[in-house]
């Protein structure tokens, strides 16, 4: 059997994922930068897609000191940048606020595109009242010694009345958050908990939601009958599917295991499974391939 690079030669753009699929925590995955140089060798152009809530500097510092990979931000979006676009994109007026129930680097993102971003003490009093409205919610990652009180601030904000339930978003729905050294729950734990007392349910910004994809490949200008996606979960073998992409599955994720094509609904169904990101360039590492 030829190298999978070759069997992909007519392909012209190669979407990676990046926790899970090019490194796992603080820890490179084996193969991951050398797969990535005989891309580019190749002349294939590679872009890093990811559901995790930092900035793009982020995930280019992350690239070059875990894999040393050297990327552009231009070649890089996160689902905070998405979330930030999307909000700009689709605001009425030119003074609108934003409650962020998620880390300071999504408050940056989303600060960057000049909405203001409020605090919960803006939002909240020390007496569980409302205090100011909001015209966005945004829920994502988040851990702290202040979680309950900017929980309690946002399902507030989801029980009243006048809140444009439009502009409730959530980064995410995945109810596991991989951490470096385990697991821990999710956005989707927290919107479930939201839910519960509001009875509202968040537009997905993220992976499979369509917005991180439609702006990152809006962006890039791809064409999906020429690009292929290479993720750790069914999530982005969804995405792939959903968008024509060629959707390739890898093994070094902590979650969401090939257990047989058979187990899978279409959505779901990669084009080929590998052990970890080698594969590309190393059939040994072949697991499952649609011929």
């Amino acid at each position: 059997m030829p190298r999978i690079i070759d069997y992909l030669k007519n392909f012209e753009t190669f979407v990676l994922d990046c926790d899970g699929v090019l490194y796992k925590g603080n820890n490179p995955i084996k193969g991951a930068k050398e797969v990535v140089e005989v891309l580019k060798d190749e002349g294939k152009e590679v872009k890093f897609l990811t559901n995790y809530p930092y900035s793009r500097e982020k995930i280019k510092q992350k690239l070059k000191n875990v894999v040393d990979i050297e990327a552009s931000e231009e070649d890089i979006m996160t689902v905070a940048f998405a979330t930030a676009k999307y909000i700009q994109e689709n605001k009425t007026k030119n003074n609108e606020t934003v409650y962020v129930f998620g880390f300071d680097e999504l408050k940056k993102e989303i600060e960057n595109t000049g909405l203001k971003v409020l605090e919960r003490e803006e939002i909240m009093n020390e007496d569980f009242e409302l205090i100011q409205l909001p015209d966005w919610l945004v829920i994502s990652l988040y851990e702290g010694s202040d979680y309950y009180k900017n929980l309690a601030a946002a399902g507030l904000v989801l029980r009243n009345e006048k809140f444009d339930a439009s502009h409730y978003l959530a980064t995410s729905k995945g109810k596991i958050w991989t951490r470096e050294k385990g697991l821990s729950p999710g956005v989707g734990c927290t919107i479930a908990a939201l839910y519960e007392f509001s009875g509202k349910k968040p537009i997905i910004v993220g992976k499979p939601g369509k917005i991180l994809t439609d702006i990152a490949f809006k962006y890039w200008k791809i064409n999906p009958e020429k690009s292929v996606l290479v993720g750790d979960k069914w999530s982005d073998i969804e995405v792939a599917n959903n968008y024509g992409l060629y959707g390739i599955k890898v093994e070094t994720g902590k979650q969401d295991f090939f257990n047989g094509v058979e187990t899978l609904n279409e959505y779901k169904k990669p084009k080929m499974v590998l052990k970890s990101i080698r594969g590309i360039i190393d059939e040994s590492e072949i697991i499952y391939f649609e011929k």
